[in-house]
């Protein structure tokens, strides 16, 4: 259903609120760049949301809010998304809105969107991919939550986004939310003693942050053994690994003719 009024004095009015949004952040020197209309418009949320329908979609980004971003804020790029959806017919009434590909330059998956990704990357291959949002689990901060956030970052590179966004960076105590849901966080700080905590998700996290750097490209996804490869911008080759199991785990991999065994404890991460 429709949360939001479809009336074309509600859309003009939504596009200069984000407008004025926009223009506010610049006055403090923070540069918006990119703008989602909606966040997880396809579920009804005890938090902050609006849902919409595909229809409405199309037409608030196609004829109101790209037009109007294009004139008056040229330089942000519009993502249709947060696409939180595993509805194939939901991207397809939106990506085959006339003109939305004038204004739409990203499409954003989260939580149920990762099963139509590749989908979308075959049928629309003008749109760049990006994820935006880490599934934030339920405060548990342990392993099991590290897992799970490796084998997505594997997930969404293996289907070729450019950009990987976690969720939460930090959080207190044990990570409820103000409406009462427990979430993870790569660092938890005790506020008792204002001591931080660097999570098993942190480490997990960083095997992709810290070697493998903005301007990199991607080589080489395995699902089946949690493994990416990508080549730096400096030249160098990195292979971040897996293994979520509980038994030691060795693997050969071939890297232009020369091989690496990788021996991999149960339960690790590791990085080449």
């Amino acid at each position: 259903n429709d949360q939001f009024i479809d009336d074309a004095d509600y859309y003009n009015a939504y596009c200069l609120y984000f407008d004025k949004f926009i223009q506010a952040y610049e006055e403090e020197g923070i540069p918006i760049t990119g703008l989602a209309y909606q966040n997880e418009a396809y579920s009804y949320t005890p938090y902050p949301g609006c849902s919409w329908t595909a229809a409405t979609t199309g037409k608030f980004l196609a004829d109101y809010l790209g037009p109007y971003m294009a004139e008056h804020q040229p330089g942000v790029t519009l993502i249709a998304g947060t696409m939180n959806t595993g509805s194939w017919d939901v991207y397809q009434a939106i990506l085959n809105t006339p003109d939305i590909g004038d204004y739409v330059k990203q499409v954003g998956f989260q939580w149920e969107g990762r099963n139509q990704i590749a989908n979308v990357h075959a049928a629309f291959p003008s749109y760049e991919m990006v994820q935006t949002e880490s599934e934030c689990g339920s405060g548990t901060f342990d392993w099991n939550a590290a897992a799970h956030t490796f084998e997505l970052c594997n997930h969404y590179l293996t289907n070729g986004v450019t950009t990987y966004t976690y969720w939460n960076a930090i959080l207190k105590d044990m990570g409820y939310s103000t409406w009462g849901w427990r979430q993870n966080s790569l660092v938890q700080v005790s506020t008792a003693t204002n001591t931080p905590l660097y999570c098993a998700e942190y480490y997990a996290y960083k095997h992709y942050t810290h070697l493998i750097p903005s301007g990199s490209r991607i080589l080489t996804c395995d699902p089946s053994n949690l493994l990416t490869s990508a080549l730096t911008p400096d030249g160098n080759v990195v292979v971040v690994i897996g293994n979520d199991g509980t038994a030691e785990k060795t693997l050969t991999v071939d890297i232009d003719g020369k091989a690496i065994v990788c021996t991999l404890p149960g339960k690790s991460f590791t990085s080449y």
